[in-house]
């Protein structure tokens, strides 16, 4: 059951709805955080793993898919919809799987 939170905690912490939310309430009390260099590449690849979550999210959540399947919309404007949509999953994936391995490299690298 942990498991399933903890995975369920990270998916929530990747969309990129949920970030867009906690910048502007962040930006609407003042609060500022101290702008830092990323030094650490295993970080940065961290970050960048987490763009790519985001990625897919998007491409899944797309509101113009689920408007259009919602309403009833049939035919060539669902396709082309679930076509986008499915496109951008697919880049989200991509950026994913490059990023995780860059990270493995630079985790093997640092080990051994």
């Amino acid at each position: 059951m942990k498991i399933i939170l903890r995975w369920l905690s990270a998916l929530w912490a990747a969309c990129p709805y949920t970030m867009l939310g906690k910048k502007a309430f962040h930006w609407v009390r003042g609060d500022t955080k101290p702008v830092t260099p990323v030094s650490d590449r295993a970080r940065h690849l961290q970050g960048q793993v987490r763009i790519g979550w985001a990625i897919v999210l998007v491409g899944f959540f797309c509101p113009f898919f689920w408007i259009a399947l919602f309403t009833g919309i049939r035919g060539q404007t669902l396709y082309f919809n679930a076509l986008h949509s499915g496109l951008v999953m697919l880049f989200g994936f991509g950026y994913l799987i490059r990023c995780l391995m860059e990270l493995a490299r630079e985790r093997r690298k640092r080990i051994g």
